[in-house]
């Protein structure tokens, strides 16, 4: 097992894009509060940006009660608005945080 951690890390070491994605799923962590940046509003879902350099893509839907947004408040939100949100998890294969919907900030 000592060889596959040491290839995993060195793995991790040498991919730019690979300890990118490591070092934000290991930051932000499942019920951590984060303030969002809404960048795309369509078919009921938000894609949303944080972190440092606001680089980060996290998703919000309000067709997935899960997400905890309501439609009455979707409508309200608008691209560049500021929201803030529970991390619930890491989506693999979107490569993107699943949030929380708390509050629309102002």
């Amino acid at each position: 097992l000592n060889e596959c951690k040491a290839v995993i890390e060195k793995w991790i070491e040498d991919d730019p894009f690979v300890k990118e994605e490591f070092t934000n799923i290991e930051t932000y962590k499942p019920s951590m509060r984060v303030s969002v940046n809404v960048e795309n509003k369509d078919n009921g879902g938000l894609v949303c940006l944080f972190g440092n350099k606001k680089t980060i893509k996290g998703f919000i839907s309000a067709v997935d009660k899960h997400y905890n947004l309501d439609y009455f408040e979707y409508d309200s939100i608008n691209e560049g608005d500021c929201l803030l949100c529970e991390i619930m998890e890491y989506d693999y294969s979107h490569k993107s945080f699943q949030l929380k919907y708390i509050s629309k900030l102002e």
